[in-house]
């Protein structure tokens, strides 16, 4: 069973509906307030293909590790961007 609760602290001052898991407490999505229809989604519960699921936006690439590499072909912020194109 899928529970939600409603996250209003993010540092981006959006509102986030955050997903998880009523069993396990896995989180399984965010979505965002600001950007209907864009969903993120943990790679770590996809089960079988990977590769099919490319990133297509890097986040907070300001604060990542060094050593954490890009994606390539992927559009990157410093921080969270006021509102993504569905293009």
């Amino acid at each position: 069973m899928l529970k939600t609760y409603i996250d209003t602290t993010p540092e981006s001052g959006d509102v986030l509906k955050r997903s998880f898991c009523g069993k396990c407490g896995s989180p399984v999505r965010v979505e965002s307030g600001r950007n209907p229809g864009a969903m993120v989604i943990p790679v770590g519960i996809i089960d079988g293909d990977k590769d099919a699921f490319k990133p297509q936006v890097e986040f907070f690439c300001k604060r990542k590790a060094g050593w954490v590499g890009t994606i390539e072909n992927a559009k990157t912020f410093d921080g969270m961007p006021p509102a993504l194109s569905s293009e």
